[in-house]
């Protein structure tokens, strides 16, 4: 089923999700990295393709490594 969905698609979909739960919102503060993170993987398979949630998580945990390490 996941074939069915363009990657292109699968990509932003990830993308916009976890946007959207670290970024502060009028009715709720934003999550933090790992809790977004958390988020993306548990809806993996079900929600978001799992090859892109996986490629995904493993850039954003870099980054925000790498962010904290330059901080």
């Amino acid at each position: 089923m996941a074939d069915e969905i363009p990657l292109g698609a699968s990509i932003i979909a990830v993308c916009d999700a976890y946007d959207a739960m670290v970024t502060d919102r009028p009715y709720r503060r934003a999550l933090s990295v790992a809790d977004a993170l958390a988020e993306l993987r548990g809806c993996s398979g079900t929600q978001f393709h799992p090859a892109v949630t996986a490629a995904f998580c493993t850039l954003a945990e870099a980054s925000d490594a790498a962010a904290a390490l330059s901080a």
